[in-house]
């Protein structure tokens, strides 16, 4: 079994989509041989994880609110890590990712790079340049360059990762879910009504996720306001939290929407989410800037079907009416889908049931796959050396 090292720029106490990925394949490859990962230092929080956590010397970035790590590893941090490991993985293309970089070529151990994000968005976001979004997106592409192994969530990040001009080899491996229906769904579910006070005899449409703007929150809500004008047996229902939620709520306001919005806050209880998504009637996701979100896998396995943007990265493997919904992103496109199937129980629930049968895959069969994948590379660099 291969030992390996997960380079990350953001972790616990930090929360997101690719920090469980990564906390996933420490725990499953751990289970396997070993596997550390290798996160910035974060003041004041003490890590419990039941793999090694090898935090680096960082500063806080205050605006941000997380820890940005320094540009180089020490050398005796180097050293520990590389007598324990043989293949070095990272999953962000900043300051761990490019010390795992140089590590490897310094140590020749091979590298794998996952590409999880769409970089180009965040730069413009925070530049509002185009062109030096552009730029810094090409020192992103210059990273996976240098990367022996380029992965993938899906087809479409990989696609991703080719419009900004990367050139070589992707391969697709898929995120996985920790998610189970509890043997006691239905308590669970009551349960779940109960703590969030969801209200009866209403429908409940259910996001899940940071209340970013980002997420095309604004489509939600300018949904919620159409059919509010229809039909007055809907509760739109949001759980978590973020930097935008006191805006969201506002426009929630200003269209409106006090009598038909829920927002409980971020549910750190993997039941009691567990409880929420069962409690639900439609998974409502339509975010253009997610790749691989986990949420619809979570919202899968407990037979809720989503409703995700037509022609999104997280639209892939979700076939239309079969398990889940597609729809254009737009208010009107969104609002006829929601009313038809609202009107069409027995279709959502044969589309929740197929979600389950073929949306998530368990992590531990996804990290099974990893290690196959680790094995091979790993023989690879034995014979032929680094790739770049």
């Amino acid at each position: 079994m291969v030992r390996s090292a997960q380079f990350i720029d953001s972790y616990f106490p930090v929360i997101d989509g690719v920090v469980h990925t990564v906390e996933n394949y420490a725990k499953y490859l751990n289970r396997m041989g070993y596997c550390c990962v290798v996160a910035p230092k974060v003041k004041g929080y003490i890590d419990r994880d039941e793999f090694d956590v090898i935090r680096t010397a960082a500063f806080k970035v205050p605006k941000l609110g997380y820890s940005c790590a320094l540009p180089k590893i020490s050398h005796y941090k180097q050293e520990h890590i590389v007598q324990k490991v043989q293949l070095l993985h990272a999953h962000s293309p900043f300051s761990e990712g490019r010390s795992a970089i140089k590590m490897g070529k310094k140590y020749r151990l091979p590298t794998v790079a996952t590409f999880h994000t769409k970089y180009y968005d965040d730069f413009l976001l925070a530049t509002r340049s185009p062109r030096l979004a552009e730029k810094l997106t090409e020192h992103v592409v210059a990273f996976y360059d240098q990367a022996d192994y380029v992965w993938a969530v899906n087809h479409a990040t990989a696609n991703t990762l080719m419009s900004y001009g990367y050139k070589g080899e992707i391969q697709v491996m898929p995120n996985g879910t920790d998610f189970a229906m509890p043997e006691d769904a239905p308590a669970r579910i009551r349960a779940a009504e109960e703590k969030f006070r969801l209200p009866q005899g209403k429908k409940r449409i259910l996001f899940t996720g940071h209340l970013i703007w980002q997420k095309n929150l604004r489509l939600i809500l300018e949904t919620a306001a159409c059919l509010k004008s229809r039909r007055r047996d809907l509760v739109f229902i949001f759980a978590g939290t973020g930097a935008d939620e006191k805006a969201v709520r506002q426009l929630a306001e200003t269209l409106g929407l006090q009598d038909c919005t829920l927002f409980i806050g971020q549910v750190k209880d993997r039941m009691q989410l567990a409880g929420l998504y069962g409690a639900a009637d439609l998974f409502f996701f339509p975010s253009l800037y997610d790749n691989a979100p986990l949420v619809v896998r979570e919202a899968a396995v407990m037979q809720l079907p989503a409703l995700v943007a037509e022609g999104s990265n997280s639209a892939e493997g979700i076939l239309d009416g079969k398990n889940g919904f597609t729809a254009s992103p737009d208010k009107e496109a969104m609002c006829a889908k929601i009313e038809q199937l609202l009107e069409n129980s027995r279709q959502l629930k044969q589309a929740g049931e197929e979600a389950a049968r073929t949306i998530p895959i368990p992590w531990h069969v996804i990290c099974s796959r990893v290690m196959e994948q680790y094995e091979r590379i790993v023989k690879e660099f034995k014979e032929n050396g680094a790739k770049n």
